[in-house]
């Protein structure tokens, strides 16, 4: 089964997460997720848009510290947690997926995958962490043989 994730992102929350850069088209937002420019990193790391996140994430000025806040951020999009979790460069990155496991927002049936290689410390704060969806916590139970 694919549970939904334990929350959701409202369409208010979406609205304006950068004034200026939501003017921009997406081609546009896109080609400056390839720039160098760390300010500008800053900014399109908030877009909502899985495309753009997709082009950020293979940028060689993007660090690890980035796409965990980017894994962490409250509230999210599936989408661009999807993208995060499928990217080649990211995905063997254990602070990333320990950060997709602890965010709410994460799509559970990623969540419950990631539990599985987790190390029993940050098990039992999956276990303890009652934001999460009960299937995530139930795995991560399961997975410490509680």
């Amino acid at each position: 089964s694919r549970p939904p994730p334990a929350r959701a992102l409202s369409q208010e929350e979406m609205a304006e997460w950068d004034v200026e850069l939501a003017r921009l088209t997406l081609g546009e937002r896109r080609s400056l997720a390839k720039t160098l420019k760390r300010g500008i990193i800053e900014r399109l790391l908030k877009d909502p848009s899985p495309q753009v996140v997709t082009t950020l994430l293979m940028n060689a000025r993007v660090t690890e510290s980035d796409v965990v806040a980017l894994a962490a951020r409250r509230p999210n999009t599936i989408p661009v947690l999807r993208e995060i979790h499928r990217c080649p460069r990211w995905k063997r990155s254990y602070r990333v997926r320990f950060a997709l496991v602890r965010n709410p927002y994460t799509p559970t049936e990623i969540a419950v995958h990631i539990v599985t290689s987790l190390a029993a410390q940050d098990l039992k704060t999956v276990v303890a962490d009652t934001h999460l969806h009960d299937h995530v916590r139930e795995a991560a139970k399961a997975r410490l043989g509680t």
